[in-house]
């Protein structure tokens, strides 16, 4: 992402979104796949966790067995904290 777009506060700083106890900004991404962005985060304000996004549209029961199954056998995945959910979203921290 261009460092123009990245979104900033007018300090310069990140623009910070927390959603119950998770905290990202949108400016980094580690990556992206079939259901969603995945951002670096802050899980409790402390705990360094890797949180995947997904749109709430496309959660569905299936979408959501998906998503555990990857998470469960994922080679990187070393353990999973939480969903939260917003009016759009829903964030898996693993």
């Amino acid at each position: 992402m261009a460092e123009a777009a990245k979104k900033r506060t007018s300090d310069g700083a990140a623009v910070i979104k927390k959603v119950g106890q998770l905290s990202f900004s949108r400016n980094d991404v580690l990556g992206s796949g079939s259901f969603g962005t995945v951002y670096k985060g802050k899980f409790k304000g402390t705990i360094d966790v890797a949180i995947k996004r997904i749109l709430r549209e496309k959660v569905t029961s299936d979408v959501e067995t998906v998503v555990m199954a990857e998470i469960q056998s994922h080679p990187n995945v070393l353990r999973y904290y939480c969903v939260e959910e917003d009016d759009d979203f829903m964030q898996v921290s693993i």
